[in-house]
């Protein structure tokens, strides 16, 4: 083929397309972009089918591409929504949506100014403003800045009238928590540390991968606790109501929490004056105070992603120890790794909770959460009953206790013949049902299944949030 002929070919091509796109509507009606936000909004399963027509509709508009981008991210494909989400900025680099969502992908990816840069953007218009000052919330909490989280969570709390009243009540009452944070600074690491290692207390079931990994902390000076590392946990540390009466803590601000193991709790905010951990001691550091004496489990207390997410870390099954690093120095942590033993490296979405995408009997990679406290893999029910079901019996009962989900619930369990992430598949992996919406609700994100101990013991895992990534080193 000549090349005149190539040309013309292309030339004859772009004169269909564009007189294809003539055809079609500029932009969506009001009625329609009202449509899709309502869906989003409402976490509706058909939100992410309506914002695909639009965008095919609606191809040049900014706001069909932002809405297509932000229902692709709801279902936990990162990939696919930051294409969109980009496509809707080339159209109109002032798009709030647009900037809305990849604000959110800024946060995942552990990049806090790309997402304050972002989210300050998507706040001056965009249709999803209490999710941007929610979203700016936790990016400003995790960033070590009590003010702006505080008036941030102030204009998400003024912009919350569809929501119901014990949501609105629990937003209040983290307003009150970081007006209580905002009197006294927080979490303050010395300029001098680079790495301290953290002895998990060990028992067979820890050694063998089947039970959770505890460590000790002391508090304030005086007291000295065991507390569960619960990557499931979105806040920076729980202390249980006995600990916090002996450390004399005045909680404020009451909430509702769900917290996996114990159903529904109530917590208030407090703050500890010094946390120690292995060698290092952080001042001012956030805590929840959950109501009433105890955990399930006869633990103090939770050490959840808030906390750790602060660090690059490394957690070794086999030798029973967290390693914590500077997060400001990711090669702290390469130094650490034995790269002959490296079997993968896997994207992770650092938001409220530590997501990656896996494939379950060879289906296409969607979000499940690494859970330090869960004994099995789980998928979430309707996800099972509509993709895995319709090819698989799962015809065997087991208490909910042996799933790992310590709160009364019913599950089955099937055998997946293949659970793939990155480079690595696992064979004839048990899989507990399980139904995970309150944990969607409480992320404000898709969640299919949960990665248990039950996989990830069988690795020495590496969490560089410097780069979001996740390295799975054998050691086996």
């Amino acid at each position: 083929m000549t090349q005149g002929l190539e040309a013309r070919l292309r030339t004859g091509v772009m004169l269909v397309a564009t007189c294809l796109l003539a055809a079609l509507p500029a932009t969506l009606s009001d009625d329609q972009l009202k449509e899709i936000e309502k869906a989003l909004k409402a976490d509706s399963a058909e939100a992410l089918e309506m914002a695909r027509g639009a965008a095919a509709v609606t191809p040049l508009d900014p706001e069909a591409q932002a809405l297509l981008g932000l229902a692709l991210l709801r279902q936990g494909h990162i990939e696919r929504a930051g294409e969109a989400l980009l496509l809707a900025l080339d159209l109109d680099p002032s798009c709030a949506d647009a900037h809305f969502g990849l604000g959110k992908i800024a946060y995942g990816k552990n990049r806090l100014e790309a997402a304050v840069a972002h989210l300050r953007t998507a706040a001056s218009s965009t249709r999803f403003r209490m999710e941007v000052f929610l979203t700016l919330s936790d990016v400003f909490a995790d960033g070590g800045r009590p003010d702006a989280a505080l008036q941030a969570t102030e204009l998400a709390a003024k912009e919350s009238d569809y929501l119901t009243e014990p949501e609105r009540a629990a937003l209040e009452s983290k307003v009150q928590f970081f007006r209580s944070l905002r009197t006294s600074g927080t979490f303050k690491l010395p300029d001098s540390f680079q790495k301290t290692t953290v002895d998990i207390i060990t028992s067979e079931e820890v050694t063998e991968g089947r039970g959770p990994m505890d460590i000790n902390l002391r508090i304030n000076g005086m007291e000295r606790g065991r507390f569960r590392i619960d990557t499931s946990y979105t806040g920076v540390i729980m202390v249980s109501g006995s600990l916090a009466g002996r450390l004399s803590l005045e909680p404020v601000g009451w909430f509702p929490v769900q917290l996996r193991g114990e159903g529904e709790r109530e917590a208030g905010g407090s703050v500890l004056e010094t946390l120690e951990i292995g060698g290092l001691s952080v001042s001012r550091v956030p805590a929840q105070t959950l109501r009433g004496p105890t955990f399930t489990g006869e633990i103090d207390g939770l050490v959840g992603m808030g906390l750790l997410k602060r660090f690059n870390f490394s957690i070794d099954f086999r030798g029973s120890v967290l390693q914590l690093y500077r997060g400001d120095r990711p090669d702290l942590l390469e130094w650490n790794v034995d790269r002959p033993q490296v079997v993968a490296r896997v994207p992770i979405f650092m938001g409220p909770m530590p997501v990656i995408g896996v494939s379950v009997n060879e289906s296409k990679k969607l979000p499940f959460i690494l859970d330090t406290t869960a004994r099995v893999t789980a998928v979430d029910k309707s996800y099972f009953e509509e993709h895995i079901a319709p090819s698989l019996a799962a015809d065997t009962e087991l208490e909910a206790a042996s799933s790992g989900a310590r709160a009364a619930q019913s599950t089955q369990v099937f055998t997946a013949h293949s659970v793939s992430f990155g480079s690595i598949e696992l064979e004839k992996i048990s899989i507990a049902v399980l139904d995970l919406s309150s944990i969607e609700k409480r992320v404000r994100q898709r969640v299919v299944g949960i990665l248990g101990l039950d996989v990830l013991s069988r690795f020495r895992l590496h969490y560089n949030t410097t780069t979001a990534e996740l390295i799975f080193e054998t050691i086996y």
